[in-house]
């Protein structure tokens, strides 16, 4: 946050969760294999089929597969360039999912001073909560049949 002149009155950082760069390298790896191994089935399917002038089962397994396997690769990039759209914004206040000491939580940060208002500990990747910001209240999905309240 700056002042009218431009000088930083208070600076604070909360880290996103998410996968591992060493999880990212691996999901890239296996998403460019298996792309390879699609594009060479549609390939070897599409040249039998003109080499031949029809087609067979064979050739339609294998374009299907083909085809399959290219859309199994498309996940997984788009998997690896997920982010989480995990911000609300109130009147006076920005709550953000973050990693916490003691896991992944909410944090409240007041908009005026940017100072951390409050936290709550979720200890999930992908929580599935809402925030109430006129009760003032976060509310989240623990269980498949349970939902927690917290003050916030």
């Amino acid at each position: 946050m700056f002042d009218l002149d431009g000088k930083p009155i208070c600076h604070a950082f909360y880290k996103a969760p998410g996968i591992s760069f060493a999880a990212k390298l691996a999901l890239a790896a296996a998403s460019a294999a298996t792309m390879a191994a699609g594009a060479t089935m549609s390939a070897q399917s599409g040249f039998k089929e003109g080499y031949t002038g029809m087609k067979t089962s064979e050739t339609r397994t294998q374009g299907e597969a083909g085809a399959g396997l290219m859309g199994g690769a498309g996940k997984g990039f788009a998997a690896m360039g997920k982010r989480f759209n995990a911000t609300k914004e109130a009147d006076g206040f920005i709550a953000m999912l973050t990693v916490l000491p003691d896991g992944v939580g909410v944090v409240k940060v007041n908009k005026d001073s940017g100072k951390k208002e409050n936290e709550v500990v979720l200890k999930e990747k992908e929580p599935l909560y809402e925030i109430d910001d006129l009760g003032g209240m976060l509310y989240f999905k623990s269980k498949k049949t349970e939902i927690s309240g917290f003050k916030f």
